[in-house]
């Protein structure tokens, strides 16, 4: 009897010890849940950001230690490092992600199609997007994912298709810059804007994108638009100023300045090769000219954006002030097709380069005057 009381006792304990250590299993289980999401809200914030990129990859690293092992983690490290180009250790880290067996799983093939696309590995990327085309057909990204390789291998039509598809399981910004690239690729440029427009309404955040800033400001130069395409990129640079230097926005700049420069004007008013002949535009007033008054109104109108320009300059280079002064030349249709630095007491290529850029933008009132004019700006700028 006593055997069987100390048989009990011991298969008690046993079961005990079985049931403590399940509950335990519980509890780690839902700690790690509890943790998982915690740190999805952290790195999707980091992913959105709008600091620069070694800002971002530090702030994610900075959660190896809280969130390392969810696997969400790791997905969205990768996702980052494809956003970054650094397609060697996004691959080790999104691997990690697949290895741990997560509920994301499927960011994990999100980020390994971008890695590959970065790679220009096209077959991987078929691969991954097909993947998620038929293990979570009923996720938004899986088609977005999908349109996004179409895109890239210029399947243009069957891009479109995804990415409809995509939206109407749940509309994303991203589906919407993807299509707004779709739509640039084929000349489609008013859909092109309205497809970026709609992107930055569902997910500020893609303001990020510089590729995609391209889209909205070459469509508007291809639609005759520039006086829009420049507020569309100021705006994005005072946003995200250290998007100032990179390659795409240079690029803009000059597309930018080459438009202006380029225009022609019917009614402009030209001076004659022939020599001792001139050749006017009916009714002009030979004695006509622009009043110092109306010039200085205008150009104080437009004060604002210099001085944006200015603040850029400051963050990049703390501390720069002085005296410039502009020579500009005004035609008498009111387009200023001329700008150049008479005098600067600020050293700073860079800046005196894109104000003479925002300079060439400004318009004054057509006027029946015979000539061009050549006025001199001063702008003091100073910090506040």
């Amino acid at each position: 009897m006593v055997r069987i009381s100390r048989k009990i006792a011991v298969f008690s304990a046993i079961f005990a010890a079985i049931l403590c250590q399940a509950a335990f299993a519980q509890g780690d289980s839902t700690t790690l849940t509890e943790t998982a999401r915690a740190c999805d809200g952290q790195s999707a914030a980091i992913l959105s950001s709008f600091a620069s990129d070694e800002a971002r990859i530090a702030e994610m690293l900075g959660l190896e230690s809280e969130c390392g092992g969810t696997g969400v983690y790791e997905a969205r490290l990768a996702q980052l490092y494809a956003e970054t180009r650094d397609f060697d250790k996004g691959i080790v880290v999104a691997e990690a992600a697949l290895a741990l067996q997560s509920d994301y799983e499927r960011e994990a093939y999100v980020a390994l199609t971008h890695l590959a696309l970065g790679r220009s590995d096209m077959a991987k990327a078929m691969e991954y997007a097909h993947f998620l085309a038929m293990n979570h057909r009923d996720w938004a990204r899986s088609f977005v994912t999908a349109g996004l390789v179409m895109q890239r291998s210029r399947q243009y039509p069957a891009a479109i298709v995804n990415l409809h598809t995509a939206n109407e399981i749940e509309e994303t910004g991203e589906a919407y810059l993807i299509l707004s690239g779709l739509y640039y690729s084929t000349g489609r440029y008013e859909n092109a804007l309205q497809a970026h427009e709609r992107a930055l309404q569902l997910d500020p955040s893609s303001r990020r994108f510089t590729e995609y800033l391209v889209v909205a400001v070459t469509s508007l130069l291809e639609l005759g638009r520039p006086d829009d395409a420049r507020a569309v990129l100021d705006r994005h640079l005072a946003l995200i100023p250290h998007h100032e230097s990179s390659p795409m926005v240079t690029f803009l700049e000059s597309e930018l300045a080459k438009q202006v420069r380029g225009r022609e004007d019917p009614f402009a008013i030209v001076p004659s090769a022939g020599a001792g002949r001139e050749e006017a535009a009916p009714q002009v007033d030979r004695s006509a000219q622009r009043s110092s008054s109306e010039i200085r109104a205008v150009l104080e109108q437009n004060k604002g954006a210099f001085y944006a320009l200015y603040n850029r300059a400051l963050r990049r280079v703390p501390g720069i002030r002085g005296e410039v002064v502009f020579r500009l030349r005004i035609q008498p249709n009111g387009r200023v097709d001329e700008c150049t630095v008479a005098e600067s007491e600020i050293d700073d290529e860079q800046f005196l380069e894109r104000l003479c850029q925002r300079l060439l933008l400004v318009r004054f009132e057509a006027l029946n005057v015979p000539n061009a004019t050549t006025v001199n700006y001063p702008i003091d700028f100073i910090p506040n």
